[in-house]
């Protein structure tokens, strides 16, 4: 048998020692898609893309834009991970993960192995926890979208409906008050009735300065999510963000978490969970987790390093979410230095900081 044979027949019989990844015949590619992009969205990692480091929601928006291309050959979640998640179009370099220990892993294998969960039960509801939901979508949209996004006016609104019957929730205030943040007005002027009239009123203003100026070839996008970070009752934690163009240099986002007791149906602070006092040692773990989620030395002065701080002290928001592993908290664009520097997440693990937990309060098992 000639060598060519032998080759032929060596890959042939790999292949079948080798089983194919297969979707479920009644999996919905739509659904498995939003999992994979809420998985990156809320996770505690650092995405490489061509050798610079990328915040998770910066790597789930970029996938998402990358699927606006590649839509038309994404038949399986495979796909859109192949596609949208893998490697760089522009010079071929696979995506990396780095991990919260500090392995790093390619952003495939990292989620291929979230699809996994995704099928054998990890999703249908929330990212962790145990408060079932369902995800709404609004879009309108007005011109010669998507084929021309110069000449496009379009809005997004993505939302949790819980479905949980338990008795002692109280989802209608955390519904109320995440509806109020998703219609609140683009413009000054009263809170629109529902998010038609948010759109209607978005696409006006866009019909209005093509009016004025003829030649105007910007397209205007405004997209609100609200996504469940972590659902373990009786806590709750939303990431509510925006991401809107209406001219200029660049899209505007911001991001911010809100934390429920949903046995209550009130929202809650660091002061809540943690013991009285924290505030010192819990900015002091913080900050070394900052300076290590961008690379600031430890007696490297902020400044020099492009951050705005009073008096070059490190100084933690109330920007925070509860997440299974600990408390992730995010600066937005601007809020600590110039839109080039990004907006920046890190996690302070529970076990960092279990002597500040409240061991009689909402999270008296986190860390343990």
């Amino acid at each position: 048998m000639n060598r060519i044979l032998l080759l032929a027949l060596f890959c042939c019989l790999l292949a079948l020692s080798v089983p194919a990844r297969s979707a479920p015949e009644d999996e919905d590619l739509k659904e498995a898609i939003d999992y994979l992009v809420e998985f990156v969205r809320a996770s505690d990692v650092v995405f490489i893309r061509n050798g610079k480091e990328h915040s998770p929601e910066e790597a789930a928006d970029h996938m998402l834009d990358k699927y606006k291309y590649a839509k038309k050959k994404v038949k399986t979640p495979e796909d859109f991970i192949e596609y949208c998640a893998t490697k760089s179009t522009m010079s071929g370099k696979q995506y990396q993960v780095r991990l919260a220990g500090g392995k790093t892993i390619t952003s495939a294998e990292w989620l291929l192995a979230a699809l996994d969960t995704y099928r054998t039960g990890g999703a249908g509801g929330t990212v962790t926890g145990d408060i079932p939901y369902d995800m709404r979508e609004f879009k309108k949209q007005y011109g010669s979208c998507p084929t021309r996004e110069e000449d496009c006016a379009s809005v997004m609104i993505r939302y949790p409906e819980f479905i949980s019957k338990e008795s002692g929730h109280a989802f209608e205030p955390v519904d109320e008050e995440i509806r109020d943040y998703l219609l609140a007005p683009v413009y000054e002027g009263t809170e629109p009735a529902d998010f038609d009239e948010l759109a209607d009123s978005f696409i006006e203003a866009y019909r209005q300065i093509q009016k004025d100026f003829p030649d105007y070839e910007f397209g205007w996008t405004l997209d609100r999510e609200a996504s469940v970070i972590f659902a373990a009752s009786p806590v709750l934690c939303i990431a509510l963000k925006e991401v809107s163009f209406t001219g200029g240099a660049h899209p505007n986002s911001k991001q911010i978490f809100w934390n429920f007791d949903v046995s209550k149906g009130v929202r809650i602070g660091l002061g809540d969970i943690l013991k009285q006092g924290y505030e010192g040692r819990l900015t002091a773990v913080a900050e070394a987790r900052f300076r290590e989620a961008r690379g600031v030395e430890e007696d490297a002065s902020f400044s020099e390093a492009g951050f705005r701080f009073d008096g070059d002290a490190f100084k933690l928001n109330e920007n925070f979410g509860i997440t299974g592993e600990g408390l992730v908290f995010y600066f937005n664009d601007y809020e600590i230095g110039p839109h080039a520097m990004g907006p920046t997440v890190f996690t302070v693990p529970y076990s960092e900081i279990s002597t500040l937990i409240d061991r009689e309060g909402l999270l008296k098992g986190a860390g343990e």
